[in-house]
């Protein structure tokens, strides 16, 4: 199936559920070519799979509010993000896991583009 027909399909009435379709594509299709938006979204969901394999229950690295879920809907205040240490902008690594920690999407978004230091003082 050719990703520009499902970004311009007109049944497709949000973000979420461009995802979420996505997401099944992926379970279905063994050999989908993944790229940009679709490589992240497979890289995220096998990171914290993984450590919530290995820690039990996922946490924000940064308010430490608990538990976070594994979910393809980042408006649910409960659902786990990525986010970069050293942001994409200023040279950070996109899929080095030293690079990445689990986090709300409050703090993501707070965080945005500042550094560490930056994102702690404020």
């Amino acid at each position: 199936m050719n990703e520009k027909i499902l970004y311009r399909d007109p049944n497709i009435k949000s973000r979420a559920a461009l995802v979420q379709l996505q997401w099944d594509l992926y379970i279905l299709t063994p050999y989908y070519n993944f790229n940009g938006f679709e490589r992240w979204l497979k890289f995220r969901i096998e990171v914290l799979t993984k450590w919530e394999k290995e820690r039990g229950i996922l946490s924000c690295a940064y308010c430490n509010k608990s538990p976070l879920i594994i979910h393809t809907n980042n408006r649910n205040p409960f659902c786990c993000t990525l986010d970069h240490v050293l942001a994409r902008s200023k040279g950070g690594s996109t899929y080095n896991i030293k690079n990445i920690v689990a986090c709300c999407p409050s703090c993501n978004a707070k965080k945005s583009n500042k550094s560490l230091d930056e994102f702690l003082k404020s």
